[in-house]
């Protein structure tokens, strides 16, 4: 994982907002879709 730190001063601050947005991007990525059904793939819908 690399973060890359935009702006902020306060050493508190920043590293709450790194540890809130790890935990969201964590929780998207191990969450189940519905609307994904089987494998999924873009193979046959590209032209």
């Amino acid at each position: 994982m690399h973060i890359r730190l935009l702006a902020g001063n306060e050493a508190h601050h920043c590293l709450e907002a790194i540890f809130k947005g790890f935990a969201k991007a964590l929780d998207q990525a191990t969450t189940y879709d519905p609307r994904i059904q089987g494998v999924l793939s873009t193979k046959g819908t590209l032209d």
